[in-house]
């Protein structure tokens, strides 16, 4: 009598994902306006590099729905096979100008690339998959198509980030950040009272402000600008003496605190006593930190 053996899976593992390449672009985008510039050539070289080990995977991996999956869409690998090293350059010129715009407008870009790139698959729809699913411009291209796992791979774009600005598409809204108009979330506001009575206190020493004209000559040198007064009317101005350092000083010496500071305004841990000296913020939360200051 045979024997049957019995297995409690399959004889082979599932497929587990693909660890996608992260995009440069996602590391650029966080960097400030001079230091791409600065940085310019070694970006391109990295984007373009990038770019090309991209075009070497055989398959597209979805980045949406199951990140790291491979699909059926070989889009980026037909087209390494047909363009050449110029519509690579290309390519990467349009990312390194994507990464020096602001956070918004990067996503309202990427809101009109989903917009039409659903429009065209509306239009396509019934015809081939290889058809209704590369409806996004390669980056750079006018002509050259790719499909939208394709494109998120080459501009750093992730499931969440991606679906958050559909949703924007299908509601009609534009991408705004989620505090913008709001109160932080962190916001103290008992430290926020405190404040507005120390800055309330300060407007006595207010100095008168130039008249309008004069402004908008200092500004511009042609009385072009003359609405810039009416925009500032609620701004006062300090005397010069009032530093960000001084003002703080004053403030935490009207609750009691006396701080001392290095030469490099480093707070100093312990005084020229020796005495150990803590920051009022750190032992008590309700007070204000040195850092709304520096933003004033």
């Amino acid at each position: 009598m045979s024997q049957v053996t019995v297995t409690n899976g399959p004889a082979t593992p599932p497929v587990q994902p693909t660890r996608l390449f992260r995009s440069p672009v996602a590391s650029l985008s966080s960097k400030g306006a001079n230091e791409l510039e600065n940085s310019e050539e070694n970006s391109l070289k990295e984007l373009t590099e990038y770019v090309f080990a991209t075009m070497e995977k055989e398959f597209c991996f979805d980045v949406v729905n199951k990140p790291g999956r491979k699909t059926v869409c070989t889009c980026l690998h037909d087209l390494g096979e047909q363009i050449n090293d110029d519509e690579v350059d290309d390519c990467a010129k349009a990312l390194f100008l994507f990464c020096k715009l602001e956070f918004a407008e990067r996503k309202r870009i990427v809101k009109e690339w989903i917009r039409s790139g659903l429009a065209a698959q509306l239009m396509f729809q019934g015809q081939q998959r290889e058809t209704s699913t590369r409806v996004f411009l390669f980056p750079g291209s006018t002509t050259r198509l790719i499909c939208r796992n394709a494109l998120c791979q080459l501009i750093g774009y992730g499931k969440k980030s991606w679906k958050s600005i559909v949703e924007l598409v299908k509601s009609g809204n534009d991408p705004v950040h989620g505090l913008k108009g709001k109160t932080g979330n962190k916001l103290n506001a008992k430290s926020q009272g405190l404040m507005h009575e120390f800055f309330k206190d300060m407007q006595q020493y207010a100095l008168p402000r130039a008249t309008k004209i004069v402004r908008t000559q200092m500004v511009d040198g042609v009385n072009t600008l003359v609405e810039l007064r009416e925009e500032e009317k609620d701004t006062i101005e300090l005397p010069s003496s009032m530093t960000k350092r001084g003002l703080y000083n004053r403030f935490i010496g009207g609750l009691g605190w006396k701080i001392q500071w290095d030469n490099k305004g480093r707070l100093l841990k312990k005084t020229e006593m020796g005495e150990e000296q803590k920051h009022p913020a750190r032992q008590e939360k309700t007070l204000m930190m040195r850092m709304p200051l520096r933003r004033l």
